[in-house]
């Protein structure tokens, strides 16, 4: 007897702010034991490619596992996690001892939006860095199993899954802190964000950790740490007339540049970055 096909029955994309639209990587799904067990009983397919997951099911075993799902909640539960040891330095910061759990919200339509309470904080593989929960419904309400054409025809659509999710994690967001290292002493620093968004503080004079001094810039707002980040800083010397260009692209922020220091009576997360003449 020839066996039914599968089809696509739920799809998450996860969008990371640290990453291009679409570009997102390093993510992976870990289905709890109870949802191991339902996937594998009722022979579920699940396929990663970095930034989502599909789960497909045949049509035959779909009443079945809707029935055992909702007997047991009736959703579907993951950890989401990121098998890249830098994640933590690239992604806000978690409350401390909490971990969201993601779920849909009617009013968010297909996003996926925190919950109130706490998920386990333990990752199911170690040496990784969990981002939440994931509480998936089998049932929410109208599905998106069809297109324009396949409901107006009466037909399902069998190659859009019938539910669809995005999920954005929010990349971590740092004063940015240049270090100007050699001999700016004849200069009149002034450091520039040519779309004219961030504003940066004057530089000021800090000793680094070896005895130099050198000139520090912060930016007087956090700004998102991002793989390519949008801005456009240059390094002008407001003595001439026009300021003069000396760097024309500062460098950005990376996760390796990570720190933090006392501000204002309180600790903040600062992004080094070093610039040298």
């Amino acid at each position: 007897m020839n066996e039914s096909p599968y089809l696509p029955l739920m799809r998450v994309q996860v969008q990371h702010g640290y990453f291009e639209p679409g570009r997102t990587r390093h993510m992976a799904f870990d289905p709890s034991e109870q949802t191991w067990h339902l996937m594998r009983r009722f022979d579920v397919l699940m396929r990663c490619d970095g930034q989502s997951m599909v789960l497909h099911v045949r049509d035959d075993q779909l009443p079945g596992l809707r029935t055992e799902c909702a007997e047991v909640g009736g959703a579907l539960h993951f950890q989401l996690r990121s098998t890249d040891p830098a994640c933590a330095q690239y992604t806000a910061p978690l409350p401390p001892g909490q971990l969201p759990t993601f779920a849909p919200d009617p009013g968010q339509g297909s996003r996926l939006v925190a919950q109130t309470g706490q998920g386990t904080r333990e990752p199911m593989v170690a040496a990784t860095t969990v981002l939440g929960e994931l509480m998936l419904p089998m049932e929410v309400g109208k599905t998106a199993d069809s297109g324009p054409a396949a409901e107006a025809e009466g037909r399902p659509n069998p190659t859009v899954p019938k539910m669809a999710w995005t999920l954005n994690v929010e990349a971590r967001s740092t004063i940015w802190k240049y270090w100007l290292l050699g001999d700016w002493l004849d200069r009149d620093l002034q450091l520039v964000d040519l779309a004219g968004e961030i504003d940066f503080a004057p530089p000021v004079s800090e000793a680094l950790p070896d005895g130099r001094i050198a000139k520090v810039i912060r930016s007087r707002t956090a700004i998102a740490v991002q793989e390519r980040s949008p801005h456009r800083f240059q390094l002008r010397d407001a003595c001439s007339t026009p300021s003069k260009v000396l760097v024309p692209r500062m460098p950005t922020a990376t996760p390796g540049g990570l720190g933090r220091e006392w501000q204002s009576d309180d600790t903040k997360w600062v992004s080094e970055i070093f610039v040298s003449r």
